[in-house]
């Protein structure tokens, strides 16, 4: 039994980890810009102009 919300959310986070390592759970990317790009990735984020996740990559 899960006693306080820092182990639910720890228990949570483990779950839905080895659904995405087993590929039951696939995450959504929307765009993968460079990192000089990162305020467009900001600017996404605030119109809510993305549907799945904005990764910067280096």
């Amino acid at each position: 039994m899960l006693h306080n919300k820092q182990e639910a959310v720890a228990e949570g986070l483990r779950h839905l980890l080895e659904l995405i390592g087993s590929g039951q759970v696939k995450p959504v990317v929307h765009e993968r810009l460079p990192l000089a790009e990162a305020a467009k990735a900001h600017e996404l984020l605030e119109a809510r102009a993305q549907l799945g996740k904005v990764v910067l990559v280096p």
